[in-house]
């Protein structure tokens, strides 16, 4: 379910780039307050702080485009494994791997640096958690 909801959000996030910039950096600001306040001292704030601006600076309607044409082959290339292997069919496991990888490389390549990788990281995270649980089951495909 939760990969027809990734598709919709975006396919938003594609179709109006600067309304959902917006939104992600006023959310992003939001976190970066309410952590301001919990840091312990003053150079572990700046440094938090200089990180948050260089992430949210990059934070544009461009950015946020690739990142939308990027998660969509991903999540179409996660979602079309899934249903493989659930057909236990072993060309599922490859496709939810390169899925992955465009992932991955693309959010390292495309987008670029940290704003990549947190753009990425949580559905790439799980998606790994859940290629090694595929992978125990290999022996039962064919």
């Amino acid at each position: 379910m939760s990969a027809f909801t990734g598709l919709w959000r975006q396919a938003d996030q594609l179709w109006s780039p600067g309304r959902a910039a917006t939104q992600l950096q006023e959310t992003f600001y939001t976190i970066m307050d309410r952590m301001e306040g919990q840091l312990p001292d003053e150079q572990s704030r700046e440094a938090a702080l200089s990180m948050f601006e260089s992430v949210g600076e990059q934070l544009t309607p461009e950015t946020l485009r690739k990142s939308a044409i990027i998660m969509l082959i991903y999540e179409s290339l996660t979602l079309f494994g899934a249903y493989y292997m659930y057909q236990l069919q072993k060309k599922g496991l490859r496709l939810y791997l390169a899925g992955i990888a465009v992932g991955l490389i693309g959010a390292l390549l495309v987008i670029g640096g940290l704003t990549g990788v947190i753009l990425t990281f949580g559905s790439l995270f799980f998606s790994l958690v859940f290629l090694l649980l595929y992978r125990l089951h290999l022996k039962y495909m064919y």
